[in-house]
């Protein structure tokens, strides 16, 4: 669990550079704390927009990380990105829904630099059982 430990956070920045991770689902707050600082790839990077308006409703769109040279030193540019869609809520999927560790208010993102995207998109569809061919 990368948002609970003490270490979580830690650990995930180790997984994600050393390109071992696709796909992070989180809690909406965590999530929204790790887009704020960079965790994650907008979803109009591995989404075209049918399936984007598709799952408009579940799109959650947030504040992501600023990597401009004029970005606020002190805040790391945490959170003062633009908002964009970075995650897909989870919480009517009946596929997550029937897991028994689960989380009450699920997201789920593309870990930013994902090694295999395509595997975060078919693990995607299936959670939303929507079934599409890609």
């Amino acid at each position: 669990n990368f948002s609970s430990a003490s270490d979580g956070p830690s650990r995930l920045a180790v997984y994600m550079a050393s390109k071992s991770i696709d796909v992070i689902i989180s809690g909406r707050d965590t999530f929204k704390t790790y887009a704020a600082e960079g965790y994650f790839e907008d979803l109009n990077l591995h989404l075209d927009a049918p399936e984007l308006l598709k799952w408009d409703a579940a799109v959650i769109e947030t504040p992501g990380y600023d990597e401009s040279a004029d970005s606020d030193v002190t805040k790391d540019g945490t959170g003062r990105g633009d908002v964009l869609p970075y995650g897909v809520d989870l919480s009517g999927s009946s596929l997550y829904g029937s897991i028994s560790t689960k989380l009450s208010d699920p997201v789920f993102a593309f870990a930013a630099g994902a090694p295999d995207p395509d595997n975060a998109k078919i693990f995607r569809q299936t959670l939303m059982e929507d079934g599409s061919d890609e």
